[in-house]
């Protein structure tokens, strides 16, 4: 990663203006903040990214003169600089080189501190008021919730892999704690902000990392080793212990799980006059959830959901092959992306990749969809019709999809195909074979009454592509909290075809050890299902969409 970066940020024609500067931010705190301009120095557009994995990286090298920093996650800066943009990169408050403190991700303050940066960039002489907001994960957040500000220079967002309810989509999906996401990616925020290097970064370019940047009036470092030396660990794993619903606290912050994340802040979010562009992939935690939320809240909101892990380098659908379509991030659609917004071009269709069919669609709407429902029945069955059913197993708390998934994409981790039908501890259900193509796009949910034998527990629901030769593969997931009688269980959304002869599958089990939290916490759990049990499917309506 970190010589791909070097590479990228080396020097190709002439050397861009570079500064490494402090921002003061109206309550007195002062943000880091690197300034990177073509060469030239003409006025130029600006994106702003905000970051809490270091703005830029310091070397224990020298790096060629002219060179860039080395800023996070892809070598957006050189692109966009060849663009003939400026390019901001901040350390949010409390992290990286800047002062204050970081309570929790994108606190009203963090938050305020991006409207006061755009501020800060539309009123030097080197932009013009035309600006934009990018990022990927937690950056992408900040790019979104800049849209918040009001400020009329901002012309585009474009925000990566993010969630819109971080409660609901990350921290407990039905009311059941992720636990594997929180501590990596505590530790993770920890050492970072401690000047140390995360578990969850590659290894290798260690040995010469020197830590955050310095600013450039801080060349022994001095500044920033104090600012450092002052911070209190960061333990997010322990804030977030407690949340399963959006009204629990962050920890003792006096915060909200639910004051953190956009659909906080969706009034102001639907009043912004930017584009809003929301890039996502069906696999990576359930950001796809997310921009597909987005894009029923606000009117301006485009959404590119594809089959990519969470950096958008690996084509991540579950029944790629040979002759599947690409799906990965390339720097030239973002900037393209980026430029034609800022530039006021005319909004461009939504795109989704379809599993299974292994291709991109686009629309100038979402697709349109019609509730399915097949219904679980006894002997392992799904049926279109109404049925009675008694399912009862014992839960295996040693089984889990393991350590890469969904849930860990976030942290740098692969998706793979994976079935846990026939595992023990789980019920399978098949429907009968497809006379037609079966074409899928949302959230599918389950309605059932289940009851635990402990009186606590969770379900687990794994729908499944079932091959001609009778071979599964996990489209998409779900989880729900079990506390007796009627449970509604929604899974995370997905873009799928079934081809004439293929089947649907269910399998349900009781744990996920390593990523969910154990339900009950201690003793043995038996499951009990009563029906009728309804999957219901969102089947697309109408023709097929134009080929992306």
């Amino acid at each position: 990663m970190l010589s791909v970066l070097l590479l990228a940020c080396a020097p190709k024609g002439p050397a861009p203006l570079v500064s490494a500067i402090e921002v003061g931010m109206p309550d007195g705190i002062g943000l880091a903040v690197d300034v990177l301009r073509p060469a030239g120095g003409q006025a130029a557009p600006t994106v702003v990214i905000q970051t809490r994995y270091w703005r830029s990286i310091g070397l224990k090298v020298r790096q060629a003169p002219g060179s860039l920093p080395i800023v996070p996650r892809e070598a957006i800066a050189r692109a966009l600089l060849d663009a003939g943009y400026n390019v901001v990169v901040a350390d949010v408050r409390g992290t990286g080189a800047s002062a204050g403190d970081w309570p929790a991700p994108w606190s009203p303050a963090e938050v305020a501190d991006g409207c006061a940066l755009l501020d800060w960039v539309v009123a030097q002489p080197w932009s013009l008021p035309q600006l934009a907001t990018y990022g990927t994960s937690y950056e992408g957040t900040s790019a979104l919730l800049a849209a918040t500000c009001g400020q009329p220079a901002l012309r585009a967002v474009l925000a990566r892999e993010i969630e819109w309810d971080l409660t609901a989509e990350l921290l407990a999906p039905g009311g059941v704690a992720n636990t594997s996401f929180p501590a990596i990616w505590s530790a993770g925020v920890d050492a970072l902000d401690h000047g140390g290097w995360p578990d969850f970064f590659p290894q290798g370019p260690r040995r010469i990392i020197a830590g955050v940047r310095p600013l450039d009036d801080d060349p022994d470092r001095s500044a920033l080793n104090a600012r450092i030396a002052a911070r209190p660990p960061r333990q997010v794993a322990a804030a977030v212990a407690g949340v399963r619903r959006r009204d629990d606290p962050w920890g003792n912050t006096g915060l909200r799980a639910g004051d953190l994340d956009p659909a906080a802040h969706v009034e102001a979010l639907a009043q912004s006059s930017a584009a809003i562009h929301i890039w996502a992939s069906w696999w990576d935690g359930a950001t796809a959830d997310g921009a597909l939320a987005a894009a029923a809240a606000l009117p301006q909101a485009r959404v590119a959901i594809g089959a990519w892990d969470h950096e958008g380098e690996a084509h991540s659908s579950p029944l790629r092959r040979r002759d599947s379509e690409p799906s990965t991030v390339e720097l030239a659609a973002l900037v393209a992306t980026l430029d034609a917004a800022v530039k006021g071009a005319p909004p461009p269709p939504h795109r989704w990749y379809v599993a299974g069919a292994e291709g991109w669609e686009q629309g100038a709407a979402l697709p349109t969809t019609a509730p399915q429902t097949r219904f679980l029945a006894d002997k392992g069955a799904l049926s279109p019709q109404q049925t009675a059913l008694s399912a009862r197993w014992e839960v295996d708390f040693s089984r889990g999809v393991g350590p890469d998934s969904r849930w860990t994409a976030g942290v740098l981790r692969p998706i793979p195909p994976f079935t846990r039908r026939g595992e023990p501890g789980s019920r399978s259900w098949t429907a009968p074979a497809e006379a037609a193509p079966l074409r899928l796009f949302g959230a599918a949910t389950l309605d059932c009454a289940v009851q635990a034998s402990a009186g606590d527990g969770a379900l687990f629901a794994y729908l499944e592509h079932i091959d001609k030769k009778g071979r599964a593969n996990t489209l998409t997931e779900g989880v729900a909290r079990v506390t007796g009688g009627p449970l509604r269980l929604s899974l995370r959304a997905v873009a799928a075809e079934l081809a004439a002869g293929e089947a649907l599958g269910l399998t349900l089990t009781g744990a996920d050890a390593g990523t969910f939290e154990r339900l009950p916490a201690s003793g043995p759990n038996t499951l009990s299902l009563s029906g009728p049990c309804a999957l219901t499917l969102p089947v697309r309506t109408g023709g097929s969409s134009s080929s992306g």
